[in-house]
């Protein structure tokens, strides 16, 4: 089920593609230096979206989102072309359905 609302969700970007991870493989043979550059190139809150879900009261979460990040420092980071996605003011709804499990789900977000 994640994996269905990632791509729709994510659909146009490459990320859904792509294991967040790696393969086997490239866990297993990465020097440890390459994944230590890696995240001290990209894994920053300038580079990051955060995606909030329940029943919230949005002051409250921009505060606390706010007092958590607040002291990071900003980092500029590599332009990245192929990423920005084309957004459209629109609602889009997805059903989900796992065959193995019997569940559905129907997925809502605003794209813009």
């Amino acid at each position: 089920m994640n994996q269905q609302r990632v791509q729709a969700i994510r659909q146009g970007s490459r990320y859904p593609d792509r294991p967040v991870i790696g393969t086997q493989e490239t866990i297993n043979t990465m020097p440890a230096t390459q994944l230590q550059d890696f995240y001290q190139r990209w894994y920053h809150p300038s580079n990051m979206r955060l995606m909030v879900i329940g029943d919230i009261v949005p002051q409250e979460v921009a505060a606390e989102i706010a007092r958590q990040f607040v002291a990071l420092p900003a980092v500029s980071l590599t332009a990245r072309h192929y990423y920005e996605l084309r957004l459209k003011q629109q609602l889009n709804v997805v059903r989900l359905q796992d065959s193995e499990s019997g569940a559905g789900t129907v997925c809502g977000y605003l794209d813009g």
